[in-house]
């Protein structure tokens, strides 16, 4: 049987007298202060702030699900170069049409925190606009993208409180003097997008989107394994799951895995992927060790981005698909999962 562990009151502050403080909290922090934290190129000798800068990894992540389209976009700022991208994937039609653009970090905005932050991405025939506005229970996302792929152009709505899930927020070590702070959650999307000439009209009791905001002290080899998703469940309730293998030693003790509802979060134990990294559209299994997790999952598309250059080297994939199984929440409720389209991921990276 998995650790029990607990959700503690979010702090303050992230990081006190240089430390992290580590543990899953029951809210996203007001104050992430990563920047604020001890950082040792080598032992004993921390480095300055512009070193700190360069090594702090942050992005803000959407996945947004319509019966036709799912979108899927990220804003994501490496410390020395920013990059973004919007893919649409008509199920329809299977097709898959992707954007992405880079940009120096500076010209580059990543929120610092979701209660009143924002992120921002621009340029020519480019341009995402994320506002987390927490404390009025939603984000807003403005999109005008154009270019070689379809134009995507449009706002969409994402309502989190009420009708979302509770988030599942995290800070844990993975690695000596290296961590990270993450929240994931869902939401109920509404708006309008017009895709390639055609208008969208996004439904709240219908349309989800499945949120990641992220920023963590890597070390310089980092990999992982994710896999999100999020529904309508029975009596109209959004269910979403979150589940990462991933650096961490122990992750009895620290992982971000949770099954999260409007009224709870129910932090699991490891979860355990089984899939052919030579043939990532196989099928996927998800397991853990209590029986809370029994997933199987059926790509339908992946979005490939890898990069060699001289000082980053990224195997990125991310298949987009369909769920089916069963999870089981902390009150020993069954919640079956039936084509419920979300993402899993493949991650191994050297920056």
């Amino acid at each position: 049987m998995s650790k029990q562990r607990i959700i503690q009151p979010a702090p303050e502050t992230l990081v006190h007298d240089g430390r992290p403080q580590f543990g899953v909290f029951d809210n996203p922090l007001r104050n992430a202060n990563l920047m604020d934290a001890r950082y040792e190129m080598i032992p004993g000798v921390c480095a300055p702030d512009p070193i700190k800068a360069l090594r702090l990894k942050k992005w803000q992540f959407f996945l947004i699900v319509h019966p036709r389209y799912t979108l899927g976009m990220v804003i994501i700022d490496l410390g020395f170069i920013a990059s973004s991208f919007l893919y649409v994937f008509d199920r329809e039609t299977g097709k898959l049409s992707q954007h992405k653009r880079m940009a120096p970090s500076r010209s580059v905005r990543v929120a610092d925190n979701l209660w009143n932050g924002r992120c921002r991405f621009r340029q020519k025939n480019y341009s995402i606009d994320i506002r987390n506005q927490l404390d009025k229970g939603h984000h807003h996302i403005t999109l005008r993208v154009g270019g070689d792929a379809p134009h995507v152009d449009g706002e969409i709505r994402l309502l989190q409180n009420p009708g979302g899930t509770r988030p599942i927020t995290v800070c844990m070590p993975v690695g000596a003097e290296r961590f990270m702070y993450s929240t994931k959650a869902a939401c109920t999307a509404s708006g309008t997008l017009r895709i390639g000439g055609e208008q969208i009209t996004f439904d709240p009791t219908r349309d989800t989107a499945f949120m990641d905001e992220h920023k963590a002290f890597y070390p310089h080899h980092t990999y992982w394994k994710w896999a999100a998703l999020a529904f309508v469940g029975e009596h109209g309730r959004l269910v979403a799951a979150n589940m990462t293998d991933n650096l961490v030693k122990d992750q009895e003790s620290w992982n971000e895995n949770a099954i999260l509802t409007p009224n709870a979060t129910h932090l699991l134990g490891p979860v355990h992927f089984n899939y052919d990294p030579a043939d990532i559209m196989k099928p996927w299994t998800l397991h853990d060790d209590d029986n809370r997790v029994q997933l199987t999952f059926t790509p339908l598309a992946v979005k490939y981005d890898n990069t060699n250059m001289l000082v980053v080297r990224t195997d990125y994939r991310q298949p987009m698909g369909l769920f089916n199984g069963a999870l089981v929440d902390g009150n020993g409720n069954t919640i079956q999962v039936t084509d419920a389209f979300g993402v899993t991921e493949h991650f191994d990276a050297y920056y």
